[in-house]
Parts: C-alpha cells; sequence; structure tokens
C-alpha cells in the first residue's frame, strides 16, 4: 500500500550500529508522529473532557492516515 511507505519510514531517525556493524534506526515513524501531534490537538479541545481515550486514539490515527494518504498523491 502506498501510503504505508511513507507512513513507516522515520522521522527524526537516528543511525544505531551494533557491536557486529549492524544497521539499524530508532524512533518514531512518520505515521507515528502525525497520530501523537493529532492526538495533541484533539486532547486540547476541552469540550472533549468526556470522550474516551480510545476514541480519541482512534481518531488521532485516522487523521494521521489521511495525512499520509495525501502526501502521497
Amino acid at each position: 500500500m502506498e501510503n504505508e511507505t511513507l507512513g513507516n519510514s522515520q522521522a527524526f531517525a537516528s543511525i544505531a550500529v551494533d557491536k557486529q556493524g549492524t544497521y539499524g534506526s530508532t524512533g518514531l515513524t512518520k505515521r507515528e508522529y502525525f497520530a501523537a501531534m493529532a492526538m495533541q490537538g484533539i486532547s486540547a479541545n476541552a469540550s472533549l473532557t468526556s470522550t474516551s481515550f480510545e476514541k480519541i486514539a482512534e481518531w488521532s490515527v485516522k487523521q494521521a492516515e489521511a495525512l499520509i494518504t495525501e502526501l502521497n498523491k
């Protein structure tokens, strides 16, 4: 799926090398970062104080997916 390519790439990635010389990256994926930013904005809305954390998390991921889809166009 095209949006998975962008969504799974690293945001603020750092390269790590272990003792065997194996390279890897650490950090949030862009999808995780976008979802966190959406969650922060949604959580700041005082009118949603009775909304469940699960619902806020669901909306945040949906917003992240929509952004990734739009960026892939």
